[in-house]
């Protein structure tokens, strides 16, 4: 049997159901040095549904609670190390989540390795800049939405 909820002011319900909205979106820890590269990247994720976790450094990256994050997206540009050892220092700091690591320098293959990148918690993918917008959200959404 339903019962039908009376005397419950139309702002309250509205407002529940936002926050369950904002509750299931992706969140996405975000990192680029680069402030108009930050900007723009967190512009594109919450236009398309995300929450959005500023890390104003690589190591305030490191401190995060992989418990309130989904996904790692890190502008590699400033960090000062190879694509392998970003990820490294990720793993490292006990983030087993999936992250997405943009780079506009063309790595070697071989630091870039397909076994390390699957290690831990999630999968990692290089994408080389200039980074096609409908790619970084193709692969944002492979590694954010539930199997």
């Amino acid at each position: 049997m339903m019962r039908r909820l009376q005397n419950v002011p139309e702002q309250h319900v509205t407002s529940a159901r936002r926050q369950k909205a904002q509750s299931a979106s992706p969140r996405v820890a975000l990192f680029a040095l680069d402030e108009r590269l930050h900007r723009a990247q967190r512009s594109l994720l919450k236009a398309f549904g995300y929450q959005v976790i500023d890390c104003d450094s690589f190591p305030d990256l490191l401190n995060l609670d992989s418990n309130k994050v989904d996904c790692i997206s890190v502008d590699l540009y400033g960090v000062g190390m190879s694509p392998a050892q970003c990820l490294e220092k990720i793993r490292g700091a006990g983030l087993d989540l999936s992250v997405i690591l943009l780079s506009g320098e063309l790595h070697p293959a071989a630091e870039w390795d397909d076994d390390v990148a699957s290690s831990g918690g999630g999968s990692a993918y290089l994408l080389l800049q200039p980074v096609d917008i409908e790619l970084y959200l193709t692969t944002l959404r492979s590694l954010t939405t539930p199997s």
